[in-house]
């Protein structure tokens, strides 16, 4: 995978990221906004950590492994998420992808708006793809996800 591509979908993820953030404590925890937004931090930091070992070259399709001190952080960060939290990512990813295609349509292909939803779209495109892979992988999940 192409770093500019890897780095332009850091870079979404990581605006949205901050945004969710960012927003969050204006909704009252336990009311809907905050808990989608809960969930979907949660997935944007699980596909922030995938894309970041992606980009940094820790982990190839050709399984080499360049350890680094940042990629090995990273790892670490990864292997204490369990299988369910990356299945419990996917669905705000797609969520995303959904209301980004359903805005998108309302703007001409030449406007900067379709523009910049097509990068978010490209972006968690990326990310869902990451994570499939993840869940995918052959992974001692620790053993709470076991029984």
């Amino acid at each position: 995978m192409e770093n500019e591509t890897l780095d332009t979908a850091l870079n979404e993820i990581s605006s949205i990221l901050r945004r969710c953030e960012k927003i969050q404590p204006q909704f009252a925890e336990g009311s809907a906004q905050h808990s989608l937004l809960k969930n979907r931090i949660a997935a944007l930091q699980a596909a922030d950590l995938l894309l970041k070992r992606e980009r940094w070259g820790e982990h190839t399709d050709q399984g080499k492994i360049q350890p680094s001190a940042a990629s090995d952080a990273v790892s670490q960060k990864i292997k204490n998420l369990t299988r369910e939290d990356f299945m419990k990512a996917l669905a705000p990813i797609q969520s995303i992808i959904h209301k980004c295609r359903t805005a998108q349509a309302k703007h001409a292909e030449t406007s900067a708006t379709f523009r910049r939803l097509q990068k978010q779209i490209d972006a968690m495109t990326l990310a869902e793809t990451l994570i499939q892979k993840e869940l995918a992988a052959d992974h001692s999940w620790n053993e709470a996800d076991k029984l």
